[in-house]
């Protein structure tokens, strides 16, 4: 990955997702790499989808039927392709209601069609590496990592946006902000 890439993921991702992108570093083999690069985007993404889903949760909608649906698909044994276009349908629902967006990014992100391609061949690379495994062998792995590599880069710096927000505040017991303890 470029300097950038590794910029936004080392040391601007929140904690969980960054410890993923520094164990993909560290990795040996080319099948181990591709299965830990994309855990790293499928957490990424299920973290949006979480955010979007308490998004959604605050602001309440009118169409509560669809809001119920959508929220069982993602906690009822939800894959990444489930979660992901859960995600789109949640982002749609809050933006088409004219309900507050937490991050505006959300709907330019699911409205991108050279980042939903790229998804959608992560998530078929993610389902080859971990359900076929027998059938990954390292050569196989090589040449897929080698082909999707700018894919993997792309989404990479995509959801680099999720730096911009704080994910965590303490207050002291007065109910204040203590700006120097801010996660």
């Amino acid at each position: 990955m470029n300097s950038q890439t590794n910029i936004i993921c080392r040391h601007s991702l929140p904690m969980p997702l960054s410890q993923l992108y520094i164990k993909y570093r560290a990795q040996s083999t080319h099948l181990t790499r591709i299965r830990t690069l994309t855990a790293l985007i499928e957490g990424a993404i299920r973290f949006i989808a979480s955010i979007s889903t308490a998004n959604l949760i605050c602001n309440g909608t009118s169409e509560t039927k669809k809001t119920t649906k959508l929220l069982e698909r993602l906690f009822i044994n939800p894959s990444f392709g489930t979660v992901y276009f859960t995600l789109k349908e949640q982002i749609d629902l809050l933006y088409k209601t004219e309900q507050y967006i937490f991050c505006p990014e959300y709907y330019q992100l699911c409205h991108n069609d050279e980042f939903e391609q790229a998804i959608g061949h992560i998530i078929d690379l993610r389902n080859k590496a971990s359900h076929e495994n027998a059938s990954m062998t390292e050569e196989s792995a090589l040449e897929e990592y080698t082909q999707s590599k700018a894919l993997f880069e792309l989404v990479l710096n995509e959801i680099g946006f999720l730096s911009k927000y704080r994910l965590g505040h303490f207050q002291d017991k007065l109910g204040r902000f203590n700006e120097s303890a801010n996660l």
